[in-house]
C-alpha cells in the first residue's frame, strides 16, 4: 500500500470515521498487508475484519468466493477497498455485495489508481476516471439499492507519486447523507475533478495524468481504441451505465505525451533574497515557477529553465528579488500546467535584522535548520519520507526552521549502472 493511499485513508478517518461515536465494524477488502496497512491507523472503537481471497498478514477471512461476502445484510458500518479493484475482474459484482452488508448508513471508501503501470496481481484489469463513482452509484441504483456518492476526486501527486488514485466516498442509503456533513475536498488542495454531493460544479477541473505502462512509458488514451475491442452488446451495456474505467490495453504504436515532471520539486541555496527550485523532466525540454506570498495566488512566474539529457534532464530555477523572512508558496509548471507537489519555503533574515555591532557585526548565524539523510523519491521502490523521524521533523519543527538539509547517496536513480539513456521515462 503506497503512502499516498494511507493518507487518503487516514483524510477519510479524520472528516467521516472520528465523528462516529459508537463501535464501528470495518471490513477491509484486499487486506492483505503490502508495505502499510490501515490497521494500525484505526482506534481503539473500530471493530476490524481483513477480508482477502488468500491468506498473508492482516488477513482474518479468506473468501472461497471472491464476489461473496460472509456477512449477514445490513450489518457492517464501513467497507474499505485500497488497490484492490484494479485487479477484481467484475468488481461491479463486488459492489453490490458491499452495499448489501452495509448498514443504511454506511459508508464504502474506495481508493483505486486512475493510471500508472500495469502490476500483475494475480491481474491487472482497470483503471478508474472522474465518474466512476457515479457510474457505479447508477449500478447500485439499478440494482435495487440507494446509494449516494457523497464526494470523489482524483490525487493530484505527479512527480511525487505514480498512481494519481481515484477516491469515493458513498454512503449506502442517501436518505442519511446529512448524517455526515464534513467532506476532504473541503480542506484537500492537490487533487482534481473532484465532486461533493453530486454537484454539477467541478472542483479543480482539469487534464488527467497521463497513463503509465510496465514499460515506463507513456501512451495517450483513445476511447475508439478501447470500444473497438468490445462487442456490441458489451459495448451497449458499458455506455449504458456510463462506466468510464480506463481499460489495460498497452498501444504499443502510440506516440509519447508532452514532457512531464518526473522529480521534484526540491529546494535549495537559500538566501534571504533568492532560493533555487530544482525538477527533473521525462524528456529535455522546459519548466518555470509560478510563486507568491499567498497561498493560491501565485501571481509571479519566473524565467524557463531548460533541461538537457546531458545532466539527465534535471535543471533549476532561481527565484530571486524575494522579500526576507517571508512565506511564499509555489508550483512547479510544465507545458503551461501545475505539475509536482505545491509547497512553500521561509527566506532567511535579512543581515541587516540581526546585526549587533559588539556581539555580531556581520549579521551571522541568523537562521534555524534541520537536517536528515537517504530521501529515495522513487515512488516505485523507494520509501521516501516515510521514516518516523519525518514526521516528527514535519509535525513539530517545519514551522520554526527555515530550511532542512538533505544529505543522501541518491535521490531518484536506481540501476545506476545502466547508461543515461536508460534512466529516460
Amino acid at each position: 500500500m503506497h503512502i499516498s493511499a494511507i493518507e487518503s485513508f487516514l483524510d477519510f478517518k479524520k472528516n467521516y470515521l472520528n465523528n462516529l461515536n459508537q463501535k464501528i465494524k470495518i471490513i477491509e477488502i484486499g487486506s492483505q498487508s503490502i508495505n502499510d496497512s490501515i490497521k494500525k491507523h484505526l482506534s481503539e472503537n473500530h471493530s476490524y475484519i481483513g477480508v482477502d481471497i488468500e491468506n498473508g498478514e492482516n488477513v482474518d477471512v479468506v473468501l472461497e468466493d471472491p464476489y461473496k461476502l460472509p456477512f449477514e445484510n445490513e450489518s457492517i458500518d464501513v467497507v474499505v477497498s485500497i488497490s484492490t479493484f484494479e485487479h477484481t475482474e467484475f468488481f461491479w459484482l463486488t459492489y453490490l455485495e458491499i452495499l448489501r452488508i452495509l448498514k443504511p448508513t454506511g459508508l464504502f471508501f474506495l481508493n483505486v489508481p486512475s493510471n500508472s503501470k500495469f502490476h500483475r496481481f494475480a491481474t491487472d484489469n482497470w483503471r478508474f476516471y472522474p465518474d466512476s463513482a457515479k457510474a457505479l452509484e447508477k449500478w447500485g441504483l439499478r440494482n435495487n439499492y440507494n446509494p449516494k456518492v457523497l464526494e470523489h476526486y482524483t490525487n493530484f501527486e505527479t512527480g511525487r507519486d505514480i498512481w494519481n488514485d481515484y477516491v469515493s466516498i458513498t454512503i449506502k442509503d442517501k436518505k442519511h447523507q446529512n448524517k455526515f456533513i464534513k467532506r476532504t475536498l473541503d480542506f484537500k488542495k492537490n487533487y482534481t475533478n473532484g465532486r461533493k454531493d453530486n454537484s454539477d460544479n467541478i472542483l479543480n477541473d482539469g487534464p488527467l495524468s497521463s497513463l503509465k505502462t510496465s514499460y515506463n512509458k507513456v501512451f495517450p488514451f483513445n476511447s475508439s481504441v478501447v470500444t473497438s475491442f468490445l462487442s456490441r452488446k458489451t459495448k451497449s451495456y458499458f455506455e449504458y451505465c456510463g462506466f468510464s474505467f480506463l481499460f489495460s490495453i498497452l498501444y504499443l504504436g502510440a506516440a509519447r505525451d508532452p514532457i512531464r515532471l518526473t522529480h521534484g520539486p526540491m529546494l535549495g541555496h537559500p538566501t534571504a533574497e533568492s532560493v533555487r527550485v530544482w525538477g527533473r523532466t521525462s524528456d529535455s525540454g522546459e519548466f518555470s515557477v509560478r510563486y507568491g506570498v499567498t497561498e493560491g495566488k501565485l501571481s509571479q512566474i519566473s524565467k524557463s529553465v531548460t533541461t538537457r539529457i546531458e545532466n539527465d534532464n534535471t535543471g533549476y530555477v532561481t527565484l530571486d528579488g524575494l522579500k526576507s523572512d517571508q512565506r511564499y508558496y509555489y508550483q512547479i509548471q510544465v507545458n503551461g500546467r501545475p505539475h509536482g507537489m505545491p509547497g512553500s519555503f521561509l527566506t532567511l533574515p535579512s543581515a541587516e535584522k540581526t546585526r549587533n555591532a559588539k556581539y555580531n557585526p556581520e549579521g551571522l548565524f541568523n537562521f534555524r535548520f534541520q537536517i536528515g539523510s537517504c530521501a529515495n523519491q522513487n515512488p516505485v521502490h523507494g520509501n521516501g519520507h516515510r521514516a518516523k523521524t519525518y514526521e516528527t521533523l514535519n509535525r513539530d519543527w517545519a514551522d520554526k526552521t527555515h530550511f532542512h538539509i538533505m544529505n543522501g547517496d541518491w535521490l531518484y536513480e536506481e540501476l545506476r549502472e545502466y547508461p543515461a539513456e536508460a534512466w529516460r521515462l
